[in-house]
């Protein structure tokens, strides 16, 4: 399961997009390192759609 980088909250899937629009760490901190992990998440996303 994908951990937030911010908060260190174990996540679903699902919960992590609406988690990404609140975990204020995500913005103010580490843009960059939220950047990466948002497209990493959307990877694993379209991946497990197919």
């Amino acid at each position: 399961m994908p951990t937030c980088p911010g908060c260190k909250s174990q996540l679903t899937h699902e919960e992590c997009l609406a988690h990404l629009r609140y975990c204020k760490w995500l913005w103010s901190d580490a843009p960059e390192q939220e950047s990466r992990w948002g497209e990493q998440l959307l990877r694993e996303l379209r991946d497990r759609e197919r």
